[in-house]
């Protein structure tokens, strides 16, 4: 799973939750509550581009962590 933080309104939440918004040339990443732009992905030629300043931070968590946190409950 992979969470961050929105730059904007501080809000911490799993990446899935935000909008997506895909185009010819990649994907805009935007925050669920105040669509706050979290992310950037360009797609042109053979190079790719990340831009990440509107997350304060992003973490992940491996799956064999998560699956054992699931059983545990």
């Amino acid at each position: 799973m992979a969470r961050g933080r929105c730059e904007q309104c501080a809000a911490v939440a799993a990446l899935a939750t935000a909008r997506w918004y895909p185009d010819s040339h990649g994907l805009v990443l935007r925050c669920s509550l105040c669509e706050g732009v979290l992310l950037r992905l360009v797609d042109h030629d053979d190079r790719s581009g990340v831009d990440l300043r509107g997350l304060s931070f992003l973490e992940f968590t491996p799956q064999e962590r998560r699956e054992s946190e699931i059983d545990a409950v």
